[in-house]
């Protein structure tokens, strides 16, 4: 099944279950993917699909961290929430020991450049890791 027929069920199920938070979170996702689909008037690719959710997940984490300067308590729990539902639909995110031993694999190493660097990681890695969390690592190894 694909991340989109997947969505569009767990979509209608939560409307049925009047589950408004997971709807309404499920909605823009879905919104996203069909106007990316337009966008490129064909199917869009497993990494298409998954750019867009995590995408959309880092709009929701800097929803969080803007609710959480702004002592928004309310705001924060209800971000929290949308960011446990848009992660169901990505894969397990490795932890940054796995990221490590990933790019030991991959052969990034000092010497390279940040974008050889980054053209090697991330087409391998995309969707299971945080590209900020990424980026960071690369860096420091690069460093």
């Amino acid at each position: 099944m694909t991340l989109q027929k997947r969505i569009m069920e767990d979509l209608k199920n939560a409307m049925r279950n009047k589950e408004t938070l997971k709807k309404g979170v499920l909605t823009l996702i879905k919104a996203g993917l069909t106007s990316a689909e337009k966008e490129k008037r064909s199917e869009l690719t497993e990494a298409e699909e998954l750019a867009i959710v995590q995408r959309e997940l880092k709009q929701t984490k800097q929803s969080l961290a803007e609710a959480e300067k702004a002592n928004r308590p309310d705001i924060v729990e209800q971000e929290k929430a949308k960011i446990e539902i848009i992660e169901a639909y990505l894969p397990k995110q490795l932890s940054k020991e796995e990221i490590e031993k990933e790019l030991d694999t991959l052969g990034v190493q000092k010497g390279m450049t940040m974008g050889e660097a980054m053209k090697i990681a991330k087409p391998a890695l995309n969707g299971k890791v945080d590209n900020g969390l990424l980026s960071q690592l690369i860096k420091q190894r690069l460093a």
